[in-house]
């Protein structure tokens, strides 16, 4: 019987698990059936917060947000479309007077 194989790497194991998968195809002769990579970096240069470099501020920031918000750190907690129907809503109409 024959049974499925499957290669996980996490974080920096992704990098490892795409080299120990062409190490095995290649000297064992064992072969996978898919290789899953879990929190993989793909660029090294999107992890590190250089100077003059804002990609990894733009990448990390809904991360930080969600961090926030789940720890109540926000002081409106409010999902954005609430926010934004009542802003909508309470916008002066066209064909009204000012109060």
């Amino acid at each position: 019987m024959e049974f499925a194989q499957f290669l996980i790497g996490e974080s920096y194991g992704t990098f490892r698990s795409a080299a120990l998968s062409n190490y095995l195809q290649a000297h064992d002769n064992m072969d996978f059936n898919g290789i899953v990579l879990v929190s993989s970096v793909l660029d090294l240069g999107t992890i590190s917060f250089l100077a003059g470099d804002d990609l990894s501020y733009i990448l990390y920031l809904p991360s930080y947000a969600a961090t926030a918000w789940y720890h109540k750190v926000l002081t409106d907690r409010r999902p954005i479309s609430m926010r934004s129907s009542r802003r909508r809503d309470s916008a002066p109409r066209a064909n009204t007077p000012p109060p």
